[in-house]
């Protein structure tokens, strides 16, 4: 998925949400590589969020743990959206954000992941 997410402020929070209301965590089965190009092009700031497996990890980026239920699976429903502001730095504008699903364990994935300008 390729997103267009304007950041009107540098001070503008920027969430990864299961919900378009930037409240809860997403879920990622197994794994997904979040992609920030700045306005303009340049080079991406690049994230591995994991909620269980990270065999699929882009090594251009660090690998970020989610919180997880007891089941090692999915995110509790009260998780809080994990703040990625700083995949964005100090720049306003419009990025390009991509998330791409990683599973290694069957040819798809799936997600309820959105970022949400705050």
């Amino acid at each position: 998925m390729t997103h267009t997410v304007c950041r009107k402020t540098t001070a503008q929070v920027m969430r990864l949400s299961r919900d378009n209301a930037g409240i809860y965590a997403p879920y990622f089965d197994e794994l997904a590589v979040i992609r920030v190009t700045p306005p303009g092009g340049g080079t991406p700031v690049v994230r591995n969020y994991y909620n269980y497996q990270r065999t699929c990890a882009d090594p251009a980026g660090p690998n970020i743990a989610l919180p997880t239920s007891s089941q090692c699976v999915v995110a509790p429903a009260n998780a809080a959206a994990i703040d990625i502001s700083a995949m964005f730095g100090t720049v306003c504008g419009q990025f390009t954000v991509q998330i791409e699903i990683r599973n290694g364990s069957t040819p798809t994935g799936w997600s309820t992941a959105w970022v949400v300008p705050a």
